[in-house]
């Protein structure tokens, strides 16, 4: 049987003057860390990567990825780890 755990990622995103929160629910592998799917979210949640803002060579949850020129910027919020009972019902309203 297929190991896997169910997370609830929030991505925050600025786009000029606005600030505004998106939520998704996913089924990921078990091995995989929550920090690094978030990550890879992140990096392509515009269908396109782009290197992220960062102050040192570690990228870290709290980089952000710009996109379409610098005029929207993605990086992961809070991020949680759910049960599949919450992901059953989350699913249907997400």
């Amino acid at each position: 049987m297929k190991k896997t755990k169910f997370v609830l990622l929030n991505i925050q995103i600025k786009n000029g003057e606005y600030e505004y929160n998106s939520k998704s629910i996913h089924e990921i592998s078990a091995r995989k860390s929550l920090e690094k799917f978030g990550q890879d979210y992140a990096k392509d949640f515009y269908g396109s990567s782009t290197k992220p803002y960062q102050m040192n060579d570690k990228i870290d949850k709290n980089d952000w990825w710009y996109f379409n020129g610098g005029e929207v910027a993605v990086r992961i919020g809070n991020s949680y780890e759910i049960t599949k009972e919450q992901y059953e019902v989350l699913k249907d309203h997400i």
